[in-house]
């Protein structure tokens, strides 16, 4: 099982896992800690989106897609990883920085992934005190915000109601009709008053119903100090299959084994690329083709050819000349 999950799930060659120079024990380390990267994954996918999206079945399917993309740029970092990637020389310094510093992003970005979503899972009941004090905080700023703008209206009515009133005063006008005006004015503070209310009241239902998983993110980081112990575990679980990659000795040796097998499939390849060439082009021009090498190890072109033509320096010609003749 072990060996299945290894080549079809992790990418590894089944042939180079067979060999008895490649040890079981690391590699099933590997396999455990991989797996467990992925199922921590996908619960913690779940976690996110059924705390974001209402459709639980909508939840497992986009927890299970986005646990694939998250699988494949792990496996994108594994093989990369290779010690026979990764030399460290003179000319291709500056783009192993790169390499670096891409693959750490990759990887910091997955530890959060896995590690925030599972973490307020685990520390719920320290979350939920205080989210719970967040939610008062919200309800009231929200009724004080509502009760302010209230007042404002409120005042304007009374001005308004104040001004016809001291106007009919100043003008001796009947104010038969006060009365009937007042009580319209009553009616409408009234009215606000409730209109304020049903407000915070639905605010309030709200905000209880929603799960505020973001700011349940931010609790954690802010208020949950004990968070940096499982941080830490979930830190070393992602980059362990990593270190096991690039410092384990019978990662060496699988990825000797490796390099050594490929470099025989190419050349076997190349061989018979090239003998069918030169069948061809004999068999259309009647000439033997001659190949004139830039590189002296084909196809891999990692050393050119040394040139052996021996060119004259100026006035060379004329001392020659000037000696023999």
């Amino acid at each position: 099982m072990i060996k299945y999950f290894l080549t079809y799930i992790c990418g590894f060659d089944p042939i180079i896992l067979q060999k008895e120079e490649i040890a079981d024990l690391t590699f099933k380390r590997f396999a455990y800690s991989f797996l467990f990267v992925i199922l921590l994954t996908l619960f913690a996918s779940y976690v996110v989106f059924s705390n974001t999206i209402e459709s639980i079945t909508l939840s497992i399917l986009l927890s299970f897609f986005f646990t694939l993309i998250i699988i494949n740029l792990y496996r994108l970092i594994i093989v990369t990883s290779s010690p026979n990637n990764i030399r460290i020389q003179k000319e291709n310094f500056k783009d192993l920085i790169g390499h670096y510093i891409v693959k750490l992003v990759l990887l910091v970005m997955i530890f959060f992934i896995v590690s925030k979503p599972t973490e307020t899972i685990i520390f719920n009941e320290d979350i939920e005190y205080i989210l719970d004090d967040y939610r008062s905080t919200q309800i009231n700023n929200y009724r004080l915000s509502l009760s302010k703008n209230s007042e404002k209206v409120i005042e304007g009515l009374w001005e308004d109601y104040n001004r016809k009133f001291n106007y009919r005063l100043e003008n001796d006008l009947s104010n038969e009709n006060d009365s009937l005006t007042r009580t319209n004015l009553e009616n409408q503070i009234k009215l606000i008053e409730i209109n304020d209310s049903e407000k915070v009241d639905l605010f309030e239902t709200k905000i209880y119903r929603s799960k505020l998983f973001f700011q349940q993110i931010t609790i954690l980081n802010k208020d949950i100090p004990k968070r940096f112990i499982t941080s830490l575990l979930f830190l070393i679980l992602v980059f362990y299959p990593i270190y096991l990659i690039m410092y384990d000795n019978n990662f060496r040796k699988y990825f000797e084994e490796e390099l050594l097998s490929n470099n025989h499939i190419i050349k076997t390849n190349w061989r018979k690329y090239s003998k069918q060439q030169e069948d061809i082009f004999y068999k259309k021009t009647g000439k033997k083709l001659i190949r004139q090498n830039l590189y002296q190890d084909p196809p891999f072109n990692r050393k050119l050819s040394i040139d052996k033509t021996k060119y004259l320096k100026k006035g060379s010609l004329v001392e020659w000349f000037k000696n023999n003749y």
